[in-house]
């Protein structure tokens, strides 16, 4: 997973972006290995990801479809783990009915 800091606003009710650019939305990409059902994905508008405190919330659109969310805890100054606990997923070729990954956290690589 790749994120980064920063991005332009996006209203979830018409999709229009907004002028405002800010550091609490986050952009970036994700690949998956071991899932059948996707292998990649990007982070959407809609629902927004973003950062807030120590907390952070992402949500990608996977390669089928599926939106990915993932919530964690920068558990350190230096950002360098997420402490996840379960990853969402919905829709995509896996069916419509959510389903969990379990994760017990994501290490920065360099």
């Amino acid at each position: 997973m790749s994120l980064q800091q920063g991005g332009t606003l996006t209203n979830p009710v018409n999709g229009a972006t907004s002028p405002i650019f800010s550091n609490a939305v986050l952009t970036g990409s994700i690949r998956v290995q071991g899932s059948p059902c996707f292998s990649s994905g990007a982070t959407s508008a809609t629902p927004l990801s973003g950062a807030e405190g120590n907390v952070v919330n992402a949500a990608f659109t996977m390669d089928d479809g599926s939106t990915l969310n993932l919530q964690g805890a920068l558990t350190d100054l230096t950002e360098g783990h997420i402490a996840t606990s379960f990853v969402f997923v919905s829709g995509g070729k896996c069916g419509t009915i959510p389903f969990a990954y379990q994760l017990a956290g994501l290490d920065r690589q360099s």
